[in-house]
């Protein structure tokens, strides 16, 4: 997955609340911080947001079960988000449910 523009907003927006380092200083080449963050990397933001590390992993998860192969027709992915969100609990299966209703459309929302 790329570290887009919207993680690095969110990121810097938290290191700014917090006032945690956003560059790397005293290393060579420098560099931002804020990729480290979101891949635990560097502890820091994870160990003081741990459900930024859980939601990261959903988000993960919902997009490597959307792939889709010329074997694989759509109702086999929806299929395996199904049995996928069986097995969570609380609020990782409610996030991934609703995050299977806006990619498939809410027919599937019913099943649940």
């Amino acid at each position: 997955m790329e570290f887009g523009g919207a993680e690095a907003l969110l990121l810097r927006q938290l290191c700014l609340h917090m006032a945690f380092p956003t560059e790397r200083e005293g290393q060579a080449g420098g560099g931002t911080l804020l990729p480290a963050y979101l891949s635990g990397e560097s502890r820091l933001m994870l160990e003081n947001f741990p459900e930024l590390g859980f939601f990261r992993d959903i988000v993960f998860l919902f997009k490597m079960l959307m792939v889709h192969t010329p074997h694989r027709p759509l109702g086999l992915h929806a299929a395996r988000v199904h049995r996928v969100a069986a097995r969570l609990h609380g609020v990782a299966a409610r996030v991934l449910r609703i995050a299977a209703c806006f990619a498939w459309g809410c027919s599937l929302c019913y099943a649940w």
